[in-house]
């Protein structure tokens, strides 16, 4: 009976798998038509399938008789500090966009000079401000950098495409 216990279970699991990989495949092709970036979409699509595989492996050794209610919260909050720690950045980022969109400190096609570098805004989004410079390298500046510093507005626009 055990040896018949433990191959439902690495079935449980093995069906797990298979399930969340086919979901976060699903998940990614339908959010691909929103033009997400790619690293955006592999990050989702793994997130999907470590937490369908951790929940086969929970609901395995629940059926093997295993109590998994401290491992469960513990591994949970674990997985939220770490995701806590991971996405302070981007929400600082995130934030500071926000900011940079609603009081508009420069516009795109402007001269500007942002944490010592000078360029033309080709573009600003949520997480950064991308820089053409005078040398007619591309200079890409998270907008958490961009925040608290000194922004220089030079009168003259210059417009390098």
């Amino acid at each position: 009976m055990e040896l018949e216990k433990l191959i439902y279970a690495i079935l449980i699991i093995v069906i797990g798998s298979l399930i969340s990989k086919i979901i976060g495949i699903s998940i990614r092709k339908s959010m691909n038509r929103f033009n997400i970036h790619d690293l955006i979409l592999d990050f989702l699509e793994d997130f999907v399938v470590v937490v369908g595989v951790m929940f086969s492996i929970f609901t395995a050794l629940s059926y093997l008789g295993y109590q998994i209610e401290g491992l469960t919260i513990s591994v949970t909050a674990f997985i939220g500090i770490l995701m806590g720690f991971g996405l302070h950045d981007m929400l600082n980022n995130i934030a500071a966009g926000a900011w940079i969109s609603a009081v508009r400190p420069f516009e795109i096609g402007d001269y500007v000079n942002l944490k010592g570098y000078k360029g033309v805004v080709k573009e600003i989004n949520a997480t950064n401000i991308v820089l053409i410079g005078d040398d007619g390298e591309t200079v890409t500046i998270p907008t958490k950098l961009v925040w608290n510093a000194p922004i220089v507005r030079f009168k003259e626009k210059k417009t390098k495409e």
